[in-house]
C-alpha cells in the first residue's frame, strides 16, 4: 500500500487524472504523466507531455506509440530471477499505478568534488533480472530524466535528458545483479527537485539516428513495441547520495586489432584486445560503504558471434598467465573466465592494462565478434556491474604463399607466386593487383600495377583455388598485394584485403643475390664456361 499511497498523493498535489485511454496490446507500459487525452499535470503548473498512452500524442516522430514491452516474463528491472513482477495492461495507467516495486531499490549517486563544481556526476544502480530459460543475449539500457522540468524528454543545449544511451547489459540467464550506469551530468539546482525518469530495459537498442533531429530519444516504442524487457517510469524525489568516492564507469576496452587475422598455419582467425582500467577503479558492494578501502575486483569476459541461426566454430578467449583459454560454444554461452585484480599498495589496481588474445577456430561465416566484460566485486554472486563491447570484424585478407599453400614471404627470380585468401562474399570475383611496396592511405587510388589477376571465392569465401597462382614468373622488387574487394579502384580501409607488412615493409619481395651468391654465380658461370672451352 506504501506505492498506492505515494501515488494518491501525487495526484492530490498536482492534480493528475486517469483519463479514458484508447485499448492496445497487453503488455506493460510507462506511467509518466501523458496529457493525450486530457490535462494531466508532471509538475505544479506543467503539463506532462510524456509518451506513455498506447495512442499517444507525445512522441516527436510519426508513427510510433507509448513505451510498452509484450513479452515481460524473461527479463525485467527487478532483483529477482525467478519471476517478473511487472503488472500487464491494455494501456498506461496515469500515474505510477502499477503497484509493483521494481525501482524500490533504485539507487542514486551524486559525485562531490572539490572545491565546489558548477555540476555534479551523478550515477544510478539498477536492479535487473533475467530468467532462467531466457535467451543469452545482449540487452540495453535507456535512461531518461526531465532535468529542465518542462514535461517532455529531449536534449536541449542546456542539458542532455537521454543520459544513458543505449548501455549494453550482459545480465545472463538465471542472474541478477545491480547495474552502475554510465556516468551523466547534473547540475546542483537539478539533484534537489523531483524530476520525472525512464527506465527501460530491452533486447533491442534504441536507434539513434532516428531521434538525431528531433532532440533525442522521446521515451516512445517502435509502432509493435518492444518484445521484450521492462520501462519503470518514476517520479523521482531522489535522496541523492553524496559521496566523495564512488564506482566509476571508467573501463574501457581498447582494440589492437580491430580486424582479426588469419592464421594459415593454425587454421584459425586472431585478434587482440586489452582492457584498460584507469588507477583506483573501484566497484563497491552494497550498501556502498561511505568510505574506502574498498573491495577487490574482477573481470568475467564473454565473447559473441554475429552468426544468425547458423552454426560456427568454438570461440575462445586466451586470457593472460596461466588463465585460459576459454571457449565458448555455439550459443555464445561461455565456460567461467574470471582475472582478479589484485589491489595494490596506494590503492592501484594492478597490473593494468590486462590484454587478451582472441582466436576463432575452424572460420565461420560470421563477420563479426563481441567482447563483453565486466568488473564486479563478485563472480557468482549478485553484483555492481558494467559491460561494454569491443567489436572485432573478420574481413577479407590475402596472403603470400608458395605452390602448397604455405605462408611465404620471400621468393626467388623467376619462381612463382601463390596466395590464398579467406573472408569473401561466396561464388564473388575479384582483382587481385599486384603493386610496388609502399605506404598505404585510406581512398588512395590503386596505384600502377605489376601484375593484375582475377581471383574467385568459392562457396565458403575462400579465394580458389587454394592455393592461387598470382604471379608466373617473379622479378626481383619489394611488392605488396590488394584485391579490390569493392571494385572502385581505391584502397579503402576495412574493406579491401591488403598484405603490405610481412617482409621488410612489404607483403613479399624477391630479393637481390648476395655479395656471396652472386659470386657463387659468377664462379659457377666459369666453371661451365671453362668446361666448354676443354670440350672444344
Amino acid at each position: 500500500m506504501k506505492k498506492l499511497t505515494i501515488a494518491l498523493v501525487c495526484m492530490a498535489v498536482i492534480g493528475c487524472a486517469i483519463p479514458m485511454a484508447s485499448a492496445g496490446p497487453l503488455a506493460d507500459y510507462g506511467d509518466a504523466p501523458d496529457n493525450t487525452t486530457g490535462q494531466v499535470f508532471a509538475y505544479l503548473g506543467v503539463e506532462g507531455q510524456f509518451p506513455s498512452l498506447y495512442a499517444t500524442a507525445n512522441t516527436r516522430i510519426p508513427g510510433r506509440t507509448g513505451v510498452h514491452h509484450l513479452i515481460t516474463s524473461e527479463e525485467w528491472l527487478n532483483l529477482s530471477n525467478t519471476s517478473s513482477t511487472t503488472t500487464k495492461e491494455t494501456d498506461a495507467l496515469i500515474t505510477d499505478l502499477d503497484f509493483d516495486e521494481n525501482m524500490s531499490a533504485i539507487l542514486y549517486i551524486v559525485k562531490e568534488t572539490d572545491p565546489f563544481p558548477p555540476y555534479y556526476i551523478a550515477y544510478i544502480l539498477v536492479p535487473v533480472g533475467v530468467s532462467a530459460d531466457a535467451s543469452d543475449v545482449r540487452r540495453h539500457l535507456n535512461v531518461l530524466i526531465d532535468r529542465n522540468r518542462d514535461g517532455e524528454w529531449k536534449n536541449t543545449s542546456s542539458g542532455k535528458e537521454w543520459v544513458v544511451t543505449n548501455q549494453i547489459v550482459g545480465t545472463e540467464p538465471d542472474e541478477t545483479e545491480f547495474i552502475i550506469s554510465k556516468p551523466f551530468i547534473l547540475y546542483p539546482t537539478e539533484v534537489t527537485q523531483n524530476m520525472w525518469m525512464r527506465v527501460t530495459f530491452t533486447r533491442t537498442r534504441i536507434d539513434e539516428s532516428v531521434f538525431s533531429g528531433v532532440g533525442g530519444w522521446d521515451g516512445s516504442a517502435p509502432s509493435d513495441g518492444f518484445s521484450y524487457g521492462e520501462t519503470e517510469d518514476i517520479n523521482a524525489t531522489p535522496n541523492w547520495r553524496f559521496m566523495k568516492h564512488i564506482p566509476p564507469y571508467n573501463a574501457t576496452a581498447k582494440p589492437q586489432w580491430q580486424i582479426m587475422k588469419f592464421n594459415r598455419a593454425k587454421n584459425r582467425w586472431e585478434g587482440k584486445f586489452e582492457i584498460d582500467t584507469v588507477p583506483r577503479l573501484v566497484i563497491a558492494p552494497l550498501p556502498l560503504p561511505p568510505e574506502p578501502p574498498w573491495v577487490q575486483n574482477w573481470i568475467k569476459i564473454k565473447l559473441r558471434g554475429d552468426h544468425g541461426n547458423e552454426p560456427f566454430g568454438d570461440l575462445s578467449v586466451q586470457a593472460p598467465g596461466i588463465i585460459g583459454p576459454i571457449v565458448l560454444n555455439n550459443m555464445g554461452i561461455p565456460n567461467k573466465l574470471i582475472v582478479k585484480l589484485d589491489n595494490q599498495p596506494g590503492g592501484i589496481m594492478g597490473p593494468l592494462p590486462i590484454k587478451f588474445d582472441v582466436f576463432v577456430d575452424n572460420p565461420p561465416r560470421a563477420e563479426k565478434y563481441w567482447i563483453e566484460y565486466t568488473v564486479s566485486t563478485d563472480p557468482d554472486e549478485i553484483i555492481v556491474a558494467h559491460y561494454d563491447e569491443l567489436e572485432l570484424e573478420i574481413l577479407p585478407m590475402i596472403e603470400s604463399s608458395d605452390s602448397s599453400g604455405n605462408k611465404k614471404d620471400k621468393f626467388k627470380e623467376c619462381h612463382e607466386v601463390h596466395a590464398y585468401g579467406s573472408g569473401y562474399v561466396p561464388e564473388e570475383t575479384y582483382d587481385l593487383f599486384i603493386v610496388k611496396d609502399r605506404i598505404w592511405t585510406d581512398s588512395m587510388p590503386i596505384p600502377p600495377y605489376i601484375v593484375k589477376t582475377t581471383v574467385s571465392a568459392d562457396a565458403n569465401g575462400d579465394i580458389s583455388p587454394d592455393p592461387t597462382l598470382i604471379w608466373p614468373s617473379g622479378v626481383q622488387g619489394k611488392y605488396d598485394i590488394i584485391v579490390d574487394v569493392d571494385g572502385n579502384g581505391n584502397y579503402d580501409e576495412g574493406i579491401d584485403a591488403l598484405d603490405d607488412m610481412d617482409v621488410n615493409d612489404a607483403g613479399f619481395e624477391v630479393p637481390t643475390l648476395t655479395t656471396i651468391g652472386l659470386m657463387a654465380l659468377i664462379g659457377l658461370l666459369l666453371v661451365v664456361t671453362m668446361s666448354r672451352i676443354k670440350r672444344q
